[in-house]
């Protein structure tokens, strides 16, 4: 994957969670006002990111951030993404992908293999079985009378 940069800390690229941008290289436009530009026009010489080292700095904050927005470029363009967002997922982190929308097939095709994947795994059911535990929780502590003073 060709990794053009990436952004340790975001609080405004996936609203409402602490994540990483990860800014993939290329696009299928070419936007004269693209705020990227950097990213669709690189320069042959350009040294991109090791995936692999990228994935080993999520992996030291997967206890602090919560999600990991991919972005570009366009992202869709890149050989090896489903593998790379998989990889992100099994860390436990949210993944937000943003696009141009210009090859909505592989768009579908992605997601539908991320949901297969999902759904056969057993972490699934594992992630489930916690959500409902922690709504039983919730339940009871909107039950106490110091959580209806914070209301």
């Amino acid at each position: 994957m060709k990794i053009g940069g990436l952004q340790k800390l975001t609080l405004l690229d996936y609203p409402g969670k602490l994540a990483s941008t990860v800014f993939t290289s290329g696009c299928s436009f070419k936007c004269p006002f693209c705020h990227n530009k950097e990213l669709v026009f690189v320069p042959e010489n350009y040294s991109f990111l090791d995936t692999e080292k990228v994935l080993s700095y999520l992996a030291k904050r997967k206890n602090l951030l919560d999600g990991i927005c991919i972005t570009g470029g366009e992202p869709l363009l890149q050989e090896g993404l489903l593998p790379f967002i998989e990889a992100v997922k099994e860390m436990g982190y949210f993944v937000k992908l943003d696009t141009n929308g210009n090859n909505p097939e592989k768009l579908n095709q992605e997601t539908i293999e991320l949901y297969k994947k999902e759904k056969e795994s057993k972490n699934w059911k594992e992630l489930l079985m916690r959500k409902k535990a922690l709504m039983k929780y919730v339940r009871l502590l909107r039950r106490q009378p110091l959580w209806k003073k914070l209301l």
